[in-house]
């Protein structure tokens, strides 16, 4: 038997499910200031992962006060000021856990996960417990002390990245060498 089709409606204030036929709502969690991610029908916070169907709450992790996550590759990567984790995305476990990087960004990608804050870009090595493959200075290197406008993207062997909503750089994505800059918004 399929399970009923639900509206599901989240935000940094918390999620909710409503059933679109009645507009009952099926269930409701509340919480502050943390961005919602759905993926393959579990929907992720930076601290707790919920069934998105029936809203189970399937873990929940202490000690993950601010930042924003990324479920990917059966991970979920979450960023804290300025330390970085890897948790399993089914249990909740930490794989891992970095420290010394900036607040900001992620994406996955061509193996490396790479983090844009507001100092520096961050390529790190998933497989490796985090370890650094490469950073570059943001912009001029000065800090900005706050992080990118936007998460990054792949193509091809570049990096783009918004830095601080000033400047678009295109990164080398094995080295993060600069290969051209241009005026940002």
């Amino acid at each position: 038997m399929r399970s009923p089709a639900r509206l599901l409606a989240a935000s940094t204030c918390g999620a909710v499910a409503i059933d679109p036929r009645t507009a009952t709502v099926v269930w409701r969690h509340e919480l502050q200031d943390q961005a919602p991610y759905l993926k393959d029908k579990t929907l992720y916070f930076r601290d707790t992962a919920f069934d998105a169907g029936t809203g189970r709450q399937l873990w929940q992790v202490p000690g993950t006060s601010y930042g924003t996550a990324l479920p990917a590759a059966g991970a979920l990567y979450v960023e804290s000021f300025n330390e970085m984790w890897a948790l399993n995305a089914q249990t909740g476990e930490r794989l891992w856990q970095t420290m010394g990087l900036d607040r900001g960004t992620m994406l996955l990608a061509s193996g490396s996960l790479f983090l844009v804050g507001g100092r520096e870009t961050w390529a790190l090595n998933p497989e490796d417990g985090g370890s650094t493959l490469w950073h570059s200075p943001v912009g001029d290197g000065a800090p900005a002390n706050r992080p990118s406008c936007s998460p990054p993207v792949a193509l091809a062997d570049t990096l783009i990245v918004n830095e601080t909503c000033g400047l678009v750089r295109g990164l080398d994505i094995h080295t993060g060498r600069p290969r051209w800059q241009r005026p940002g918004l």
